[in-house]
């Protein structure tokens, strides 16, 4: 299944529309509500712009979650980063 922008709420595109392409930004809602849905178009949008891009996630288990949506969009997991190939990365494990 692919997921593109056109697949977000009217909400979701209004609230990633608005959001200027510099600085940090914090999004807050529900858990379901498609904050990782958001993050995954996010950076595919600002590594679309020649960005260099990395998306990060709490654990592992959501990395490996929104790796598919990730992939679908383009992207590359545990990759290169590039020119449209934002970089997703889980948490580092220290033994």
């Amino acid at each position: 299944m692919t997921i593109t922008y056109l697949d977000l709420s009217p909400a979701q595109r209004a609230s990633l529309d608005s959001l200027p392409f510099d600085g940090n930004h914090l999004v807050n809602s529900p858990p379901g509500s498609g904050k990782s849905l958001m993050a995954a178009q996010r950076a595919l949008m600002l590594a679309l712009t020649g960005t260099p891009t990395v998306l990060l996630t709490r654990s592992n288990l959501l990395r490996q979650t929104i790796a598919p949506v990730v992939s679908a969009l383009g992207t590359q997991d545990h990759g290169g980063a590039g020119l449209g190939r934002p970089l997703l990365a889980g948490p580092v494990v220290r033994r």
